[in-house]
């Protein structure tokens, strides 16, 4: 399934962003467009954050990425997206922002590694 066919059962996590930095300056649509395309391309996935870590946008594209994050977010046993971004067990969030948080505090890019196997850049 193409990433632009794709949407989390848990609902757009950009709704929560309180920073809103990339967000306004690019636009929600260029953004998911530009994403998507890529995504597309890669059949991977990704997340943009802002610098204290809410979502700008976020599209699991990949397979395999959207059972480790679904499977990973349930783990918070709760409907409430602010309180599972919280509870610390939702893994792929806590990976993904913490390969973020680390690559801005550096001042360049950075891969890791991530639970479910996969490289994050």
């Amino acid at each position: 399934m193409p990433a632009h066919e794709y949407e989390q059962p848990y609902g757009d996590l950009a709704t929560l962003n309180t920073e809103r930095l990339i967000l306004d300056s690019v636009g929600p649509e260029l953004l998911t467009d530009v994403a998507r395309d890529t995504l597309d391309v890669l059949e991977t996935s990704m997340a943009v954050y802002e610098r204290r870590g809410d979502y700008a946008s976020g599209i699991f594209a990949s397979g395999w990425c959207r059972l480790m994050d679904q499977s990973s977010r349930r783990l918070c046993e709760t409907n409430n997206n602010s309180d599972a971004i919280g509870c610390g067990k939702w893994l792929c969030h806590e990976h993904c922002w913490g390969s973020a948080e680390a690559s801005m505090d550096a001042g360049e890019s950075i891969e890791r590694s991530c639970p479910g196997g996969i490289q994050l850049f």
